[in-house]
């Protein structure tokens, strides 16, 4: 057992049948739960409290377009809700999301990101480092998602939004 907090966040949507967590391990500014909880093995218990917050109100979301943005490591409660959605997909009406991450190698969801697309999720993926050519292709997520997005398409539209507290 350890005491120590870490960066890591659950990304399990209630209907799956694995717990599924996003890890930053090696971080310099702390992290010694996230480092050991990466080296546990298939069988080795874990004792975990139940996710904080009372989750999104996705009943309020059906039969609407879904705009998600989500920062960082705030992936990992987006990706749950994301992944309700498409579990449900004739419920909902399109879904788009903006994710915000440092660069392309600070993505921690490729396959997921994959697979949405092919399921027809609109995905931006926003970099606040710079690329090898120098360019920033955006900070923050949900200003760029509203840059692209007229008012009149917001509204009867869905907007959920994590990550820092500017969102």
């Amino acid at each position: 057992a350890f005491a120590d907090e870490g960066i890591f966040a659950m990304m399990s949507a209630p209907a799956e049948h694995e717990i599924v967590l996003l890890l930053r391990t090696g971080n310099p500014d702390g992290g010694e739960a996230a480092d050991a909880l990466s080296t546990l093995e298939v069988g080795d218990g874990l004792e975990m409290t139940p996710p904080a917050g009372d989750g999104f109100a996705l009943e309020r979301a059906r039969h609407r377009r879904v705009f998600v943005g989500a920062t960082g490591t705030a992936i990992a409660p987006a990706r749950a809700a994301i992944e309700t959605m498409l579990a449900d997909a004739r419920s909902y009406g399109p879904i788009t999301l903006d994710h915000g991450l440092r660069s392309e190698g600070h993505l921690a969801i490729a396959a997921d990101i994959a697979r949405w697309r092919r399921a027809g999720v609109d995905v931006h993926l926003h970099h606040s480092q710079p690329t090898d050519d120098g360019a920033l292709e955006g900070v923050l997520a949900h200003d760029a998602l509203l840059d692209r997005i007229d008012d009149d398409t917001l509204r009867g539209s869905t907007f959920i939004a994590v990550g820092q507290p500017v969102m």
